[in-house]
């Protein structure tokens, strides 16, 4: 019988599983055996305190709360008999509930009582970045808008109104003062997060801007248009400083080095589909990354600048060495084209998303796929916040998923 959910237990050794008809079993890890609890009850959907004692299952309308250390069941309280998602809080008072018609719910389980957290557009969210500090988030989506949400508070904070089309791309500068997003219009606008007041809007791009850099230092941004085009931007008065544009083809992702001296840019045309590294001082094509069976669309450069990380229609993630522009690893598991990835900020896991409708956790040192979340549509975006505890995926419906990693590696909560 297929496997439903399952959450790992803190000391890793146990995993705590539901099955299709409901029932709940605990797997052991070191002796490979399987135990069934609580018997009398059902839950589909599980959710584990990280103090690993309170265990939520959900099943047809209610909230099954159980104490694993007593092997008791503690009460019950009524919940949406359908939802997508759930999380607990640190110390299981409370649940997180993603619901279908694009709603966060925060869920007292001490009363059948809802507060809802965030509520999004049913328009696709097309871009996310978390702020350096982790308290608020920036979501661009298909309605035009940019939103910054407060994570620790869990509401919107202000949205960002400019754009005459889709907010396909968005970043926010290292001391978390401007964004800077990027539309289907053709534009670059600069944000003042603080005020909310758009402080200049960069023109130049001839097609939809589907990518943005913001160097180390805060004073460039890059951006990639569709039509195979690269741009530097003076982040300071606006001014474009460089401009690229081959003469064929689609740009289909881009990442830039913390100095901004080099990017990394998939690009798709008759001829080639391998990504390659530009210098951006020069517009020189200075290697390229062959190995791929597919076009590139995602990109990244993980810290220290050293190594790279390619997600391909292929299915495929691959981590390339910059400087000799080596393959290093390759990761496979996805069953179809990697739309997005995001990595921690010690550079030790990635987040991958993908038009198979699940997200992913990596270890890249083992090479493990650690958790596996899966979705109604496809993802595509993802973040993940700098403590390295939440990631936050948008699928295509316009849900937007928040994942909560345990000791930043494996999720809490992997629905299946």
């Amino acid at each position: 019988m297929p496997v439903w959910s399952f959450v790992t237990t803190s000391e890793s050794c146990r995993i705590i599983f539901s099955l299709e008809d409901g029932s709940i079993g605990i797997f052991n890890l070191v002796d490979g055996s399987t135990t069934r609890i609580f018997e009398e009850h059902h839950g589909r959907f599980l959710a584990l305190a990280p103090d690993g004692r309170t265990l939520v299952a959900h099943f047809e309308g209610k909230l099954v709360i159980c104490d694993l250390a007593t092997m008791r069941v503690r009460g019950f309280v009524p919940a949406p008999r359908a939802f997508l998602s759930m999380s607990l809080n640190s110390d299981g008072s409370r649940a997180v509930i993603g619901t279908y018609n694009n709603r966060v719910l925060l869920w007292d389980l001490s009363a059948p009582r809802a507060e809802e957290v965030l509520s999004y557009s049913p328009r696709s969210v097309q871009a996310l970045a978390v702020v350096p500090g982790g308290r608020f988030l920036l979501s661009g989506s298909f309605d035009h808008t940019l939103t910054v949400w407060d994570l620790r508070l869990g509401r919107e904070v202000r949205r960002l109104t400019g754009h005459t089309m889709a907010v396909k791309a968005v970043a926010a500068t290292p001391d978390g003062r401007y964004a800077v997003s990027g539309s289907s219009d053709q534009t670059l606008k600069v944000w003042d997060l603080q005020t909310g007041d758009c402080l200049r809007t960069l023109t130049g791009h001839e097609s939809q801007v589907i990518a943005i850099s913001i160097t180390d230092d805060g004073r460039y941004v890059v951006s990639g248009g569709m039509w195979a085009e690269v741009k530097v931007w003076s982040l300071g008065d606006g001014r474009e400083i460089f401009s690229l544009r081959r003469p064929s083809g689609y740009l289909t992702a881009l990442a830039v080095t913390s100095d901004g001296c080099l990017a990394v840019a998939g690009f798709q045309d008759d001829a080639n589909v391998c990504p390659v590294i530009l210098n951006l001082a020069t517009g020189y094509v200075v290697g390229e990354l062959r190995g791929h069976d597919g076009p590139v669309d995602a990109a990244l450069i993980l810290p220290g600048d050293h190594r790279i990380l390619t997600g391909s229609y292929d299915a495929t993630i691959r981590m390339w060495d910059l400087a000799s522009r080596r393959e290093l690893l390759r990761l496979e598991g996805h069953a179809d084209r990697i739309e997005c990835l995001a990595v921690t900020p010690d550079g030790r896991y990635v987040v991958s998303g993908s038009d198979d409708n699940t997200v992913r956790v990596w270890r890249l040192d083992t090479r493990e796929c650690l958790a596996i979340f899966t979705a109604e549509e496809q993802i595509i975006a993802c973040a993940i916040s700098p403590d390295a505890r939440l990631v936050i995926a948008s699928e295509g419906s316009g849900t937007v998923h928040f994942l909560e990693l345990q000791n930043g590696g494996g999720a809490g909560h992997v629905p299946r």
